[in-house]
């Protein structure tokens, strides 16, 4: 018995334990919510990846969803946990390298990347629903190009 058949397991253990509770549709958002809190929490996205990919592709089998959705949704929630969490060696090096204050780094990302992770999260929900990532590609192209012509519009103009 090696190490993969222990992850076998143990994301068995949570596909079965979530099969009556949750809805397929809504795997991919919930992965990225879990990936968010925990590489917010621990500060990794690697760590955070290997402790829930296995579980997220058991789940994307079980519900009968997208592996690649459901892999895009992990990674996605992972890479922004970590790029936010105040504890992350990435955003610590930034801050450091950038000579300002660590927490004035942290609450200048926070606002830019947590609209991206909802925008991403109503996505994961569309695609969950739809079967299909390309409302959500579509819908996520709009949205960012509405957020950059608001901002060229109604930006701050002293800063050009």
């Amino acid at each position: 018995r090696g190490l993969g058949d222990v992850y076998k397991r143990q994301s068995q253990f949570i596909v079965d334990s979530t099969l009556g509770l949750i809805t397929p549709h809504v795997v991919p958002a919930l992965l990225f919510l879990v990936g968010v809190i925990i590489s917010f929490a621990t500060g990794t996205s690697w760590g955070a990846m290997a402790i829930l990919l296995p579980i997220g592709i058991n789940m994307a089998v079980g519900f009968g969803v997208s592996i690649p959705m459901t892999i895009g949704a992990v990674l996605s929630g992972c890479l922004f946990g970590d790029h936010c969490s105040p504890i992350s060696d990435t955003t610590i090096l930034s801050s450091a390298g950038a000579e300002c204050n660590h927490l004035r780094h942290v609450a200048t990302q926070l606002p830019y990347a947590s609209l991206v992770a909802v925008i991403c999260l109503f996505g994961y929900l569309v695609a969950g629903f739809t079967g299909s990532p390309w409302p959500s590609l579509i819908g996520g192209i709009a949205v960012a190009l509405v957020v950059v012509i608001a901002t060229r519009v109604f930006g701050n103009k002293e800063a050009a």
